[in-house]
Formats: C-alpha cells, structure tokens, sequence
C-alpha cells in the first residue's frame, strides 16, 4: 500500500475515531504494567505500541505507549461499533450542489460529469502531488466508468509553499490528470508555489476575490530573514518556470515576471490577442512595474487572458465551462484531500511536541552529573525518537518536509541522532 494512503486511512483516526469515541458513552481501557488503567480511546495501533487518547473534564490529550509497558488492551464493544464523525477543525466541505451525486447514480445523457478537488494551505505538506494522485485514483476504485467525470477543477487557495513540490505537482497534473479530464484550475487564491502550480492548468478561472502571483523563490539565510534566490539556483527555477508555462500554455513572460521583480507590459490588438513584454515601455498597457512582484487580481487575469473569467458558484463555472447539464460526481474525493490535510495537521503537531521533548532530554542528558542520570535521559530521547520514527513512515510529508521547528525527519536524521545519543553515554564511542 502508498505510504501516503496508510497517512489518510490511519492517520486520519487521531480524528475520527476520537470523535466517534467521545460521543459513545463508554471507552477503551489501556491497563499498563506500572498497574495504571487508563480510560479513552485506542486511536491507532502500530507495530511498536499504540497511540491512546484520554479526556480529563475538557481536555483531550493522546500520547503514545509502546507495547513493552502495556499489559492488556480492553476495547469497548459499543465505541467499535459508532460510526465515525466528520473531523474536527480544518477545512469544511461545501454544501453539496443539487447537482451532485456521491456514487451509483448513473449521468443523465446530454449531461456531463464533474468533480471538484480542493488544494489548500502550504503546498508541499498539504498540497501535496502523491496525495492529490491519491485521491483521484479514489474515483477509478469507487466508480463504474460511465459514471467518472469528465472534467477535474482543482479550487486553490493557498498562500505558497515548498518550491521542491512545484515540479511532482506539475507533472502529476500534467503527466497524468490531463490524460484522464479536462483540468480546470479555480482560483480563490494561489501565491508563490501554488500559482506555479496552478500556471499548468491550461484553463483557469478566478473567483471574484481571486489573485494568482507573487512566486518570487526565497531562501532563509539566518533569524527572520530571508534572500531571494540567486545564480545557478535562480536560474534553475526560472528553467522550471519556463516549462509550467509551456505546459498550460501560457506566456513565459508572465511567469517570469512573477518569479523575479522584472516589468511586464502588454498590448492588445483588434482581435483581444494580448502580446506581453519584459518592459515597462515597450507595451501599451503597463501591467508590472519593474521591482515589483507580479500578482493579477481577478479582473487583471481576465482582461489579460491569463484567465479565461471569473465564477464565484460552481453553477456559474460549470456555466462559462459551456456546460448547461452537469452532475458533481466522486465527493469522496475531496474529503479524502481534506482527511489528509487533516492527518498531516495532527501529525505534524504531535512531530513539534516530540521534537522539542527530545531536545530537552537531550540537553539534559548532556549536562547530568551522574552516569545514571545520563542514561535515563538518554532513554526518555529514544523513546521521543522511536515515535518520532513512526510517525515519519507514516507521513512522507512530514519525513520529506518536517513540521514546524523540526527538520526533514529523513533517514540521515534519524541516523545522526541515533550517533549523538550514543556519544553522550560513551563519549569515545565512534
């Protein structure tokens, strides 16, 4: 199985499970060793112990047991058999179109089918291509082929990203969904990263509050500040942004401009073609002025065809798409993206808590005064990395990324903590 399906099957449970348990009356027990018998609910199990969650008045917390300290696992009969609830937090599903069907229902003829995919947050955790394959491969397993969607609208909203999830963004969409729907990029809102991911959409439209822009690459280079690129790696970003133009055939003049600070100018002929310059003279119609970074708003995109116009309903897209008849079709889809943003949140939280106990046990262990006080810190951080280890198989996102103050939680890093916790108690040790 994908990794990352186990991320949105399993991981998704820090949520739905939990939910479904604290609406049912009873709960699971968790009998440790140390004679303690904890009441909650059994959020996951996996090969090294089980995640459990506890509720004491109001407050939830779920921390992670590893069988070695476990002596049994009661479950309780009326919480396995609750059906899950919707997630807490995040992201809230649209109301469902009265054109819409979730799955069975055959399309009408003369009708066509559509589903509706929501790509949001920070791309690279959360906009992420494995997920997005993911999802949409949802609808060759769930639906019959004659009741698949013809078209695929991807809805933006997002602030940017990791730029190294630019390009398996685009050849995902590229390589891959356009050979299956007409792909329609919808735009609330794609900054940096995400409209360089959305520039492969050889259509878009905008929301009336839309803007697509801004993808200058920046890099940190200390505290609070930030470079933007330069040299071979400038010119190795502008390469890819020349091919995510060319991919959704649009002019590389306008993503150039919004990947560095030059102008943009146009002219528009008779017939509404539009010719773009990087200048601020040589068009009509200065659009950039140079120092700036390029981002259009809604009526900006449409008047330069950058979009083709602007919907604010799913109506009235389906309606300047040229479709009078339409049925939404494979919702399932866009939850499965929402569960995984969800995932990716809960994991990502508990990853920042792990990482910052792991450090404090490690800092301590550094400066104990005794070899036994060493040693039982040294044990608390194993414990913090085991599960942190766990969690990074699980979430190739957060292994490829990190979350929040932790870095990549890569093999090397995992490696490299493995030899640093090894010197503390044996300092000569190699």
């Amino acid at each position: 199985m994908n990794p990352l399906r186990s991320l949105v099957r399993a991981a998704v449970l820090f949520l739905a499970l939990a939910a479904a348990a604290w609406s049912a009356s009873a709960a699971d027990k968790l009998k440790l060793k140390d004679g303690r018998v904890l009441e909650g609910v059994v959020v996951r199990e996996v090969d090294g112990g089980v995640f459990f969650r506890v509720k004491v008045g109001s407050i939830e917390s779920q921390q992670f047991y590893a069988k070695a300290d476990i002596a049994e696992i009661v479950r309780d009969k009326a919480a396995e058999g609750a059906a899950p609830a919707a997630p807490a937090g995040g992201t809230t599903p649209a109301p469902a179109s009265p054109n819409s069907t979730e799955t069975g229902t055959p399309i009408p003829d003369g009708a066509i089918g559509v589903t509706f995919v929501s790509l949001e947050e920070m791309v690279g955790p959360y906009m992420n291509a494995r997920a997005l394959l993911d999802s949409v491969e949802l609808l060759k397993q769930k639906l019959p082929k004659e009741q698949r969607p013809k078209v695929l609208v991807l809805v933006f909203e997002s602030g940017g990203g990791a730029l190294l999830e630019v390009e398996p963004l685009s050849n995902a969409i590229h390589e891959k969904l356009k050979k299956d729907f007409r792909v329609v990029a919808w735009i609330r809102s794609a900054i940096s990263a995400a409209a360089m991911t959305a520039m492969n959409c050889e259509e878009i439209y905008m929301m009336s509050e839309g803007n697509i822009g801004g993808a200058v690459a920046y890099s940190m280079v200390g505290p609070g500040q930030a470079k933007a690129a330069d040299g071979a790696n400038l010119e190795g970003i502008l390469k890819m942004g020349q091919m995510l133009a060319d991919r959704g055939k649009h002019p590389r003049e306008i993503i150039l401009s919004m990947q560095t600070l030059e102008p943009l100018s146009a002219n528009i002929d008779d017939d509404g073609h539009v010719s773009f310059f990087n200048s601020e003279t040589e068009g009509k119609y200065l659009i950039n002025r140079k120092g700036y970074n390029l981002t259009f708003n809604a009526l900006d995109a449409v008047k330069y065809k950058l979009a083709e116009g602007i919907a604010d309903t799913k109506d009235q897209l389906m309606t300047r798409l040229g479709y009078k008849e339409w049925v939404e079709v494979g919702q399932f889809v866009d939850k499965d993206q929402i569960r995984f943003r969800q995932a990716v949140k809960t994991i990502s939280a508990r990853v920042q808590e792990l990482y910052s106990k792991m450090n404090l046990a490690v800092g301590e262990a550094q400066s104990a005064s005794s070899r036994e006080d060493r040693e039982k810190q040294v044990g608390r951080a194993r414990n913090f990395l085991r599960e942190l280890r766990e969690l990074a198989r699980q979430a190739p996102s957060v292994e490829k990324y990190g979350a929040g103050g932790s870095p990549p939680l890569t093999r090397e890093f995992f490696d490299r903590m493995d030899r640093d916790l090894r010197r503390i108690l044996n300092p000569d040790a190699r």
